[in-house]
């Protein structure tokens, strides 16, 4: 009798003990139980896309309202791996089975969780994150966390290259963004890295005087024959606050004789009109100005990179490339020794157009170049507001006399009935033959007096050529 009430006591005690180790506090779970029903929604996060399991280092259980089937408990969890610390706060509620077994029946958080610590980050790191912006003189600077979750490492940039300076500070920054769990998802974190650049200024030094051979091309129209290159140069100033270059100069091209093809080896001229310009670059590194300078014809594109300076014109649908040289001043005054022997004397005195005009201001010192043959060009694309002269057209050979001719009634719709016409006219983009030669001349002043006085200048001029295109009256 006395062994069995003892069997009996060993036993209760044995069972007293196990349940004070599971439920404390009156019955609360304890730490070791809640540890051990966390959700992966808890113990995981998403970085970078790839999802981490943390192990909870501590759990502080704040509030607990505790029943004999429910439990519901306000928890500050500490979640820890190799890369991350993290502090949870979550809301519990378990419920207890008929096995007297816990299980977690949800769980929401009460309060946004706190990143305690982002991932490691080196100034070795931060540093191979700024090269890649090519910079070839950074100083490093200062380095601190304006907060838990951003890392901050400043840079004194000083660079000198032959068209710009770049000086002021550049910031690398890595922060770490993060969005709660759910009870369907586990933490999210992002992890950013960036360079701001809005401290580094740009200072672009292309005033003086510029002078530049355009390329040759084998499929360009322009060179079928000699191949003889455009040349041109002018005077710059620096760029104002707004971007915007003013300058003046002149572009050369290569001079045909009268109703001939071949080049005559000298050059003739007109002179630049306007300049502007526009900077673009995410960063010093790749910093580029593009300063537009227009002429009757064409706009002339330079683009100024640190270390180099490249531009095109776009004639049309003709583009080519240039080599630019720069005589190395500050001022935006011309120099003596820079042109080409075979180019004309420039102006001392160039003038300096308003950076708005209309054409009809501007075709004062026109010439014509050679006829473009793509399907938008123009012969005379100002033939119905400037009044041509001969010395102008003097460049034009008798084919192209007849197409410029005929060109300013085809631009008013004119059908043609000769075929050699009818097939250039047709194959351009703007023609659309709408009237035939009994309308169009019902139209009174269909032609405007520029027009007709340039119609008949052209005549004129063919018929002085004896040209085998120029007929007895208007085509």
């Amino acid at each position: 009798m006395r062994r069995s009430f003892l069997g009996a006591a060993i036993v209760l005690l044995v069972v007293a003990v196990t349940l004070s180790g599971c439920s404390s506090n009156g019955g609360t779970l304890s730490e070791r139980e809640v540890r051990e029903l966390l959700p992966d929604t808890i113990l995981s996060y998403e970085l970078d896309g790839v999802v981490h399991t943390q192990n909870a280092s501590s759990i502080d259980i704040v509030r607990a309202d505790v029943s004999d089937e429910t439990q519901m408990m306000d928890c500050e969890i500490t979640l820890e791996d190799d890369d991350l610390t993290r502090t949870v706060y979550a809301e519990l509620n378990f419920k207890k089975y008929e096995t007297g077994s816990w299980q977690l029946e949800w769980w929401s958080p009460y309060q946004d969780e706190a990143i305690v610590q982002p991932p490691s980050i080196s100034s070795a790191d931060a540093d191979a994150y700024m090269a890649q912006f090519g910079y070839t003189d950074i100083k490093s600077g200062e380095e601190r966390s304006s907060s838990p979750i951003t890392y901050e490492r400043y840079y004194e940039v000083n660079e000198q290259h032959t068209y710009c300076d770049f000086a002021g500070t550049a910031v690398y920054l890595a922060t770490l963004q993060h969005w709660p769990a759910s009870s369907d998802s586990c933490a999210s974190l992002a992890w950013n890295e960036e360079a701001d650049f809005s401290g580094v200024q740009t200072t672009w030094k292309v005033a003086g005087h510029w002078a530049g051979v355009e390329s040759s091309q084998e499929n360009d129209p322009y060179y079928r024959q000699n191949r003889i290159p455009h040349k041109y140069e002018f005077d710059l100033q620096a760029p104002d606050s707004n971007g915007v270059i003013e300058g003046s100069g002149a572009y050369y091209y290569p001079a045909v004789y009268p109703g001939q093809s071949e080049y005559t080896g000298q050059y003739g001229e007109y002179e630049f009109v306007n300049a502007r310009s526009s900077q673009d670059g995410a960063s010093p590194a790749d910093a580029t100005m593009q300063m537009l300078v227009n002429t009757v014809y064409e706009t002339i594109v330079f683009n100024f990179t640190p270390d180099s300076v490249q531009s095109y014109c776009d004639l049309l649908d003709y583009t080519c490339e240039f080599a630019a040289t720069h005589d190395g001043q500050t001022s935006a005054q011309a120099t003596t020794g820079t042109s080409s022997p075979s180019e004309p004397t420039r102006p001392s005195q160039p003038s300096t157009t308003p950076s708005e005009t209309s054409p009809s201001q501007t075709i004062d010192a026109m010439v014509v170049k050679p006829m473009d043959t793509g399907s938008d060009g123009y012969v005379l694309p100002y033939s119905d507001t400037h009044s041509y002269t001969k010395e102008e057209l003097s460049g034009l050979s008798t084919w192209e006399l007849y197409i410029a001719r005929n060109e300013i009634p085809a631009r008013h719709g004119y059908i043609f009935t000769v075929d050699d016409l009818n097939t250039y006219f047709s194959s351009k983009s703007w023609y659309e033959p709408t009237l035939t030669s009994k309308e169009f001349k019902k139209i009174e002043g269909i032609l405007n007096s520029t027009e007709e006085q340039n119609v008949q200048t052209i005549l004129d001029l063919e018929k002085s050529m004896d040209s085998q295109y120029a007929p007895k009256s208007k085509d």
